[in-house]
Order: C-alpha cells, then structure tokens, then sequence
C-alpha cells in the first residue's frame, strides 16, 4: 500500500522534490530500479490513459538510500497544454525493481499554484 503525499507545483518556480522510499524501514540503493510517475486529471479513473507520464532518466533521477528526486519542470511542462483548463491532478509514484517487481511508493494530488 502506497502513501499518500500532495505535491504543490508551479510553472513558473523551477523546483525539485526528493521523496525518500523504503521497504521494512530500509531505503535501498535505487540506481538500479526504474521509477515512473503517472498523472490524470482530478477525478478521472486510473484505468484511464495517462495525461502525462515522467520516467527515470527524464524527469525522475532515482538515487542511493532510497532517493527519488522529481523535477517539477518537466510536470509542468508536461501539463501546461492542460493547465488552462486544471489545475488539480491526480498521480501515481512507481518504483519498479530490476527483476520486474513494481511497487506504487506514493500517489496523491498536484496542485498547480500561481506565484
């Protein structure tokens, strides 16, 4: 079971956000892993297509100890063609192991703020 972390965003403020993911109270070394984080609009299902998708490697840089650093630019960007008409979202968080085991490591709402 995933937690739940609200994430606020702007598209004009260049910002990271580093969420620290463990399992039984380690974090283990991610460089290895592959991580992608998957946004929908505020009320659509999940079982929808994704609105926009970011992966490691472009726009989620995984780390040691458990370090999944998050480039908010590239979610901006990726929704900036949406946000004129949201800007409330829904995601999902997933880290996926090297032999295939994906784990949701949080989900919950990016709220777009005007600065």
């Amino acid at each position: 079971m995933s937690d739940t972390l609200n994430i606020t965003y702007s598209q004009h403020a260049p910002n990271t956000r580093v969420i620290t993911y463990s399992v039984g109270g380690t974090a283990p070394n991610l460089t290895t892993y592959s991580a992608s984080m998957r946004i929908w609009a505020h009320g659509a299902p999940t079982t929808d297509a994704a609105v926009h998708t970011i992966v490691s490697g472009s726009g989620i840089t995984l780390g040691t100890a458990g370090s999944i650093t998050i480039n908010m630019v590239s979610v901006a960007n990726g929704l900036s063609s949406h946000s004129a008409t949201n800007a409330l979202w829904h995601y999902v968080l997933t880290v996926t192991a090297p032999g295939g085991q994906a784990e949701e490591v949080c989900t919950g709402y990016l709220i777009e703020v005007q600065p």
